[in-house]
């Protein structure tokens, strides 16, 4: 699936260009530094003919952008991020920016090392995916009583909106709008559909349609039926419970209340 969508003379294109591009910039910097120099020669030293303020500082600052934004466009481009949980996806993001360590660089090797491991712990990711719709459908020692502990039942309920104060709608907020995205996200996989093929998937985009979800409106798609009431309160009720019961499978089920 992944390996398809970048092949090695994929890859090597696109290190070619970048390579190239390396060799612009550093060629580009050059230049400023060469105009300066004259500059200063034909006026005086002191007259500021600065092209570039703190050119050493921002000519490395440009090469490591450019690997940054290379690495994030082959992960966009293999879409690796549809099959990742949230928390994975944002130690995919921290490691794209730079916040976990250097990034490799940009060579053939190194690209197709990177999507043979992310092909081999593709399986994985889907899980982790799963387990964490699972965890947060039956949250443990949940008030409501329609959620089960162990298992995920033909309904759930799910704390997920802010109404809003001053009108009859709620609005889904951004962390919440992560886990619908995933739920739909692993309902598609589980039927073995692919990933969602839109960003928001069906429920965000039903919701989105509407601009505003009133109170006690029922949004149908292929695997859900999702009710908002008043409190804030989402109701799910799952349509598709061959689906359900691979996600309890994969996720717990039996196993998960023998541990208990």
């Amino acid at each position: 699936m992944l390996d398809s969508l970048v092949k090695r003379n994929t890859a090597s294109a696109m290190v070619e260009t970048y390579k190239t591009s390396v060799v612009e910039v550093k060629e580009a910097f050059r230049l400023l530094k060469q105009a300066e120099t004259r500059l200063a020669a034909a006026f005086s030293a002191d007259s500021g003919f600065k092209t570039w303020p703190d050119r050493g500082e921002r000519h490395n600052d440009v090469l490591a952008r450019l690997k940054t934004c290379a690495w994030r466009a082959i992960f966009e481009k293999i879409e690796l991020r549809k099959f990742l949980s949230i928390r994975n996806r944002d130690d995919l993001d921290n490691q794209l920016y730079g916040k976990t360590g250097a990034l490799p660089e940009i060579e053939v090797e190194a690209i197709m090392s990177m999507l043979s491991g992310a092909v081999d712990s593709l399986p994985r990711y889907i899980e982790e995916a799963a387990k964490e719709v699972f965890e947060w459908l039956r949250p443990r020692q949940s008030r409501y009583k329609t959620n089960t502990e162990f298992e995920i039942g033909e309904r759930v309920i799910v704390r997920a909106l802010r109404p809003d104060p001053f009108t009859s709608s709620v609005k889904i907020g951004y962390c919440n709008e992560q886990y619908f995205r995933n739920l739909d996200n692993v309902f598609h996989l589980l039927d073995g559909k692919g990933p969602i093929a839109t960003y928001g998937g069906p429920i965000l985009d039903a919701f989105n349609q509407r601009n505003q979800i009133s109170f006690g409106q029922k949004i149908v798609t292929d695997y859900f039926e999702v009710v908002i009431f008043k409190n804030g309160n989402a109701h799910i009720r799952f349509l598709r419970m061959d689906l359900l019961g691979k996600l309890n499978a994969m996720c717990g089920g039996k196993t998960l209340r023998e541990g208990v």
